[in-house]
């Protein structure tokens, strides 16, 4: 197969054609070739990747918005044994970070400070009291970030900031002849949690980035609109919605707008 390349070569005027010596190398004759045509050659460039770990795919998971990347500490709880061999998320984080003091892991009402700096919890990113996720079982949590007080004001709060995410949907396991194997199909229907204002008093950052989850909508030509009402978080002024799903004759669909 012959190359075609979109660039336009002129070979020299016959004035301008000079005779190299015998001495001269191939390199040499190239170079006085790109000479003539203004062309340059550029010095070697070594390219350099690195592997993704383990932590930086969790974080890719979990992570979003103000929450993805930046400098903290973090945990896989589901690959830590000492996660399952505590009995609160605050006992598992008892000297995990150096200036983290935690008291009443698991009693009474829990305190999380970073020396003199006030600690705010977050989870899913969405801000609760520390009492609120000490009655979370430790085989519900999947991932934790711990950011120190210089990146507090980040998250618009004073201090240091805890990010706590429960584990996502996963697959149906069947076990086997001792063997598991893990069988891909529908995720489960589950109630997806969005905060009532109304019942509820909130006086914390609500950094949520995903505001509703309809999963089971059904429309036909009798019902052909739905209302849907939720709550905002303390930030965004505009919504993405995104509708995806299948019709009656089994094809699907998916549409984005921007309001």
């Amino acid at each position: 197969m012959i190359s075609k390349y979109p660039y336009s070569f002129s070979l020299p005027e016959a004035s301008e054609v000079q005779i190299v010596p015998d001495s001269g190398s191939k390199q040499h004759l190239l170079d006085y070739w790109h000479e003539l045509n203004g062309l340059r050659t550029l010095q070697e460039v070594t390219v350099k990747g690195r592997r993704i770990d383990d932590k930086d795919k969790i974080d890719e998971q979990f992570s979003t918005g103000l929450f993805k990347g930046g400098i903290s500490a973090n945990f896989d709880l589901t690959r830590d044994p000492r996660a399952q061999n505590s009995v609160t998320i605050y006992q598992y984080l008892q000297n995990k970070v150096g200036g983290l003091q935690i008291r009443n892991a698991v009693s009474g009402r829990p305190s999380v400070t970073w020396r003199d700096d006030n600690v705010s919890i977050f989870l899913n990113n969405i801000q609760v009291d520390a009492g609120d996720v000490k009655g979370i079982p430790m085989t519900e949590f999947e991932y934790v970030k711990i950011y120190d007080p210089a990146s507090g004001g980040m998250f618009g709060v004073q201090g240091g900031v805890i990010a706590l995410y429960t584990k996502k949907d996963g697959g149906y396991t069947s076990t086997s002849n001792n063997k598991t194997a893990t069988l891909s199909g529908y995720t489960q229907l589950r109630t997806f949690y969005s905060p009532d204002y109304a019942r509820i008093v909130h006086t914390g950052k609500d950094l949520r980035l995903t505001l509703l989850w309809v999963p089971n909508l059904i429309l036909d030509k009798q019902k052909q609109t739905q209302a849907i009402r939720f709550y905002n978080n303390d930030h965004s002024n505009r919504f993405k919605i995104v509708v995806s799903g299948i019709n009656a004759d089994g094809r699907l669909f998916y549409t984005v707008k921007y309001l």
